[in-house]
């Protein structure tokens, strides 16, 4: 079984350089990484602050840990973006029947598939933004540990993001298909998520209770965001429902996307 899978994300590690998006997310770590590199001097008094006490290193730190959880947000969109065209590839004619033809259930075919694809994609995210900070960190002397943070919080939201187009990629068998209705729950989640103003217009009724039963079965991509972000900087009163919510919602679409590839006829 090791070895198989082994088999599998050493194939699915080659497919995605054979797409040529390492090389998109390698121009992109080197553009950033050359981008910080460079920062302009920002002197006060005659001493540059990144390299003095006039500003202190929390005020630093948190510059530069919104700027990798922005870093992050975009490196995420570009990975599932190369990731998305992988699973109808694997479900195409003539390569699929071949995979079903080895010693393994279909099962596991597909939890390997899947895993090999999501540990490939949070490596390469974690390589690219360790890059990046080490150079930023470098060049305003501080290594500030928040894009530790950011990192639990954007492996957690690619789970999720990775899951809804694993799911359309293999039920579809299109990865445009899959992209548009990531797309489209993203917009419906996010609109979910201020549905309070629309409660402010309308009296309490078929319409509150259909949006608040939306609200609990979409993902909430927003709310989860917020709290994993209080839950890592240890904050009081942390509303953990989105974070489990969400992650249910991720599970039970691939346990349904599990159930449609055993009973599809290939």
């Amino acid at each position: 079984m090791v070895n198989k899978f082994k088999a599998l994300f050493v194939d699915s590690f080659w497919e995605i350089r054979a797409g040529k998006m390492l090389y998109i997310y390698g121009a992109v770590t080197l553009f950033t990484a050359f981008l910080m590199a460079i920062i302009p001097e920002i002197k006060i008094g005659g001493e540059d602050i990144f390299n003095s006490d006039m500003v202190g290193e929390g005020v630093i730190g948190g510059i530069s840990g919104m700027f990798f959880e922005q870093f992050i947000g975009f490196m995420i969109f570009l990975i599932y973006l190369g990731t998305a065209w992988l699973i109808p590839a694997f479900m195409k004619k003539g390569r699929i029947e071949l995979s079903l033809s080895k010693p393994l259930s279909r099962i596991n075919l597909l939890s390997m598939k899947y895993i090999s694809l999501y540990l490939i994609s949070i490596i390469i995210l974690t390589l690219v933004s360790i890059t990046v900070w080490i150079v930023l960190s470098l060049r305003i002397d501080n290594f500030d540990g928040g894009i530790f943070t950011s990192l639990i919080a954007g492996y957690v939201e690619f789970f999720v993001i990775f899951s809804i187009i694993f799911a359309f990629g293999v039920i579809t068998r299109s990865g445009s298909f899959a992209l548009m209705s990531y797309f489209l729950m993203k917009i419906v989640s996010g609109l979910l998520a201020s549905r309070e103003v629309v409660y402010s217009f309308v009296e309490e009724g078929p319409v509150t209770y259909m949006l608040e039963t939306l609200y609990h079965i979409f993902p909430k991509f927003k709310d989860m965001n917020t709290s994993l972000m209080a839950y890592i900087g240890n904050e009081p009163n942390i509303d953990y429902y989105p974070i489990w919510s969400t992650l249910l919602f991720a599970v039970v679409l691939y346990a349904i996307t599990s159930w449609v590839f055993q009973k599809r006829d290939y």
